[in-house]
């Protein structure tokens, strides 16, 4: 998988390059609508924008996504439930979803619920934004959970560490991402 990233993220590069120097030769010839990301408006922008471009609600979705995978895959939630203590880590994930659900379609669902939008709709509204962060922490809540029932989290440190690795899974994909949206991002400018 890892050699596939490399190749996606070097593939975005050079297209980020070839950009550069078709804009530059096309604003060269005067084509209308095309800024030049070498001239000194483009590279302004490129650098004072770059940070800017690279945050979005998406690079944070995408980081708590990780994170609550790290936590799932630690704490072994989908294993086989043999033990009693698995089976019961299994009823108490099962009850905390239920009532995660719950807390959620009470303050969703209800008429003038906080979650709606302004006429009363779910989409677009706070819950649609906050949908991806609700998952994420669904999965955390879920995994802690069962790994604290289980022992597979011993510690706020082992719970910690858990999360980091689910950094490290989604490494890939936030790299791809951050790849992808600078060079978009990189095209809106010269051809708008």
């Amino acid at each position: 998988m890892r050699k596939y990233v490399a190749y996606f993220v070097l593939a975005m590069i050079l297209a980020e390059l070839a950009l550069m120097l078709l804009s530059w030769i096309l604003s060269a010839m005067m084509v209308e609508g095309v800024r030049s990301m070498l001239s000194s408006e483009g590279m302004r922008w490129y650098l004072g924008h770059f940070s800017y471009i690279l945050m979005s609600p998406l690079l944070i979705d995408l980081l708590l996504l990780s994170i609550a995978v790290g936590c799932l895959l630690r704490s072994k939630v989908f294993s086989r439930s043999k033990t009693y203590h698995e089976r019961l880590g299994h009823k108490v994930s099962i009850a905390m979803s239920i009532v995660y659900i719950a807390v959620v379609s009470l303050i969703t669902l209800m008429p003038h619920s906080m979650l709606l939008s302004a006429t009363g709709r779910l989409f677009p509204s706070p819950f649609s934004n906050a949908l991806l962060p609700m998952i994420a922490f669904w999965g955390v809540l879920i995994a802690v959970s069962y790994g604290l029932i289980v022992r597979s989290f011993t510690s706020f440190s082992s719970i910690v560490n858990a999360a980091c690795d689910g950094i490290g899974i989604g490494a890939p994909v936030i790299l791809c991402y951050l790849a992808f949206i600078q060079f978009y991002n990189s095209v809106m400018f010269v051809f708008s």
